[in-house]
């Protein structure tokens, strides 16, 4: 600095050699404020309940508590969970007051800014490498103060060998639990079961695979656990097949959280698909007062506009945004419906090819999206060029799944069951993937093989409708009535909360395997109920007439086979089944006139 012009160049020069350095960290950190949008995250109540808190002294009380909790952690490993919140910790702290004075620690610390989370054992990676620096550094100055005794200087290694690889185990066994997703969430409900928190990830994952029972006892674990939970009400919501119930959840969601956007487009979406489009309609603006950039929002409106035939409203949202967030529109999947509503797939299609090649973010999904839909089409060739582009990028269930139907329907047999046997090798519970694998088996000649597989899926997915339907076709094709019927009544009962015609068709299948096993009353009763949902199902007419025909009730089978011409004036059996009860009829009237006269 004394050296004359030198003294003010030397620190530009400085100044340019560090940044020269640290160019691509500055780079780095200047990406991850544009991805948070240049602000914090925002968190909830349930994320971090002491920062919310008014008082001031609760604040400073939970704080100390919780770094000496972290502290406590390093030292003692002993009860690990990948997150602690809510329910976690004891509100009643036996000590507070330890501060950790580690600078990698102070983002985790709360003193600078709220955090997501209470405790979180991922924050003390960095921190522990200078309490393992000090560990060593400690047991090095003890060994050196220990007398020269040979005994003495080994017990101490030893035991500290002992520390060490008891620790390594403990963070190796901990390890095990990232290795997926059910991996992590199950340990957290195995480690800490009174933490609400947990259950709700659990739930989550049970329901994106589709164990949507499973799910549900966990969600309300989760409420019991933090009756405050909205998150946990709105997703719970999301997977009932009762809609008074699941609104109940959206608006319960939405008395802890007025704001909750997902609650807001779930009850809107409900209340709308239920016929109260009004009131639906007003729910979705007013989420777009609140957040008029709101990706799901806009598309929920959109597709309510659709339904109105709205049309220039529709494409006028759909073009705020196609290329803002093209993964999150193809997914849901609105375009699609706008453009077959229309009558228009072709012009779903030049949407997805148009955002594949748009969109340098996520190729793959509008890629999967655009083979679907040209596999609709019946353009199986273009749909199969197309899904194996996207597989070179990654090897996805959901693609291969498509991939597998294109082969069957082009009668690719050897084909469809490689891709199906890689499906069982990535997820063999993945639900969907597996069903259309038991019908691909079933429809060549291998029922008990698609049987096997269905009874796997049915441990882990024991509510599912279309699983328990398909295991009944699989039984039924077998001829195992009386297994195929167990099954039935399960599938029914879970029917007689949703949708009718699915009802409608479990009693016609339901009726016929009591047919086959020569139980007609129990038949009867199963075909009644049908007509009962669709008076003018001819079939259940027709099985009702022939067994009442052959228990001899002779007018009461006229009744149907009559019903049933009246709706298929062609159906052959009708007609010869009429015609022979007409022939019994007249003969029994001609052995009673003989009767009377003798």
């Amino acid at each position: 600095m004394l050296c004359k012009e030198h003294g003010i160049t030397v620190l530009a020069v400085c100044m340019v050699y560090d940044a020269v350095l640290c160019w691509k960290a500055v780079l780095l950190l200047c990406f991850r404020f544009r991805v948070m949008g240049g602000q914090l995250p925002q968190f909830l109540h349930q994320d971090n309940p002491s920062s919310f808190s008014d008082s001031f002294l609760t604040r400073c009380l939970s704080y100390s508590y919780i770094w000496y909790y972290n502290g406590r952690l390093l030292m003692a490993p002993l009860t690990l969970s990948y997150d602690w919140q809510v329910t976690s910790l004891d509100p009643d702290p036996i000590l507070c007051g330890l501060l950790m004075m580690v600078v990698p620690f102070l983002p985790a610390s709360n003193i600078m800014f709220r955090v997501g989370f209470v405790i979180a054992e991922r924050v003390l990676y960095i921190p522990s490498c200078g309490y393992c620096i000090l560990i060593a550094w400690g047991a090095y100055v003890l060994y050196q103060r220990l007398p020269t005794a040979p005994f003495l200087r080994d017990a101490w290694t030893g035991l500290f060998i002992i520390v060490i690889i008891t620790m390594a185990a403990k963070t190796w066994k901990q390890n095990q639990v990232w290795r997926s997703r059910e991996s992590l969430f199950r340990s957290g409900i195995r480690a800490i079961p009174h933490n609400a928190k947990v259950h709700y990830n659990y739930a989550n994952h049970l329901k994106d695979s589709g164990q949507h029972h499973q799910a549900v006892h966990h969600y309300k674990e989760a409420i019991r656990l933090y009756p405050t939970y909205a998150s946990a009400h709105n997703n719970m919501g999301t997977i009932l097949k009762n809609v008074t119930e699941a609104e109940y959840h959206y608006r319960e969601a939405l008395k802890l959280v007025p704001t909750h956007k997902g609650a807001l487009i779930n009850l809107g979406s409900s209340l709308f698909k239920r016929g109260e489009v009004k009131e639906g309609h007003d729910i979705i603006q007013k989420l777009l007062e609140l957040d008029p950039t709101n990706t799901e929002g806009i598309i929920a409106l959109a597709g309510m506009q659709v339904e109105m035939k709205e049309w220039e409203n529709a494409d006028h949202n759909y073009k705020q945004t196609q290329y803002e967030l093209v993964e999150m529109i193809v997914q849901v999947g609105i375009n699609v419906l706008h453009f077959s509503t229309l009558g228009d797939l072709e012009g779903a299609v030049d949407y997805y090819k148009r955002a594949f090649l748009k969109e340098s973010r996520d190729q793959w999904t509008p890629m999967v999206n655009a083979a679907q839909t040209l596999n609709q089409l019946g353009r199986t060739s273009e749909a199969e060029n197309i899904l194996k582009g996207a597989l070179n990028m990654r090897r996805d269930v959901t693609a291969l799944d498509i991939l597998g139907l294109i082969y069957y329907r082009q009668g690719r047999l050897a084909e469809t069951v490689k891709t199906y046997r890689e499906i069982q090798t990535l997820d063999p519970r993945h639900a969907p993937a597996m069903l259309h694998f038991s019908q691909v088996l079933a429809g060549i000649g291998e029922p008990e093989k698609a049987e096997t597989l269905l009874r796997d899926l049915i441990q882990y997915n024991p509510s599912n409708l279309d699983i328990l339907t398909q295991m009944t076709n699989v039984l039924g094709q077998q001829g195992k009535h009386k297994q195929a019927l167990s099954y039935l009544e399960e599938a029914i009962r879970l029917a007689r909360q949703g949708d009718p015609e699915t009802l409608h068709n479990l009693l016609f299948q339901q009726g016929n395997h009591y047919k086959d096993l020569k139980m007609y009353q129990h038949a009867l009763k199963s075909y009644n109920e049908t007509v009962q949902i669709q008076p003018n199902n001819a079939k259940a007419h027709l099985n009702i007439g022939a067994i009442f025909h052959l228990e001899g009730y002779l007018a009461k089978a006229r009744y149907h086979y009559t019903k049933v011409l009246h709706l298929e004036p062609d159906n052959s059996i009708a007609k010869d089944n009429l015609r022979k009860v007409q022939n019994l009829e007249k003969s029994s009237g001609k052995k009673q006139r003989s009767n009377t006269q003798n």
